[in-house]
């Protein structure tokens, strides 16, 4: 058989990996979130949900592996961070939970 009639995948065709942690480091006013790169040019979707919010809001999109958020006001946060391939397909994503005084 012609290895030329074998279709071809390309890496924006493959699944987006799961995030396996977040990691929280928060501040004065801010936090540092930091996570495993899952490779393969995936861009990441930072979401939080802050003080007395009622659902996540994208905060930001990155290349690497993390980010610093700053202007937070005090409170009880959940970021939640989704890896995104350049077709928009989203992996499974990670969450963790700070307080910033």
């Amino acid at each position: 058989r012609d290895l030329h009639s074998f279709p071809t995948r390309r890496s924006s065709d493959l699944p987006v990996p799961a995030l396996a942690a977040v990691h929280a480091q928060p501040g004065s006013g801010k936090v540092t979130l930091s996570w495993p790169d899952a490779g393969l040019g995936v861009r990441y979707q930072i979401y939080l949900l802050g003080p007395g919010a009622q659902s996540y809001s994208l905060v930001t999109t990155v290349r690497s592996d993390g980010v610093t958020l700053s202007g937070l006001r005090a409170g009880s946060y959940q970021a939640r961070v989704v890896p995104a391939n350049l077709q928009h397909t989203t992996g499974q994503g990670g969450e963790t939970s700070f307080t910033v005084g």
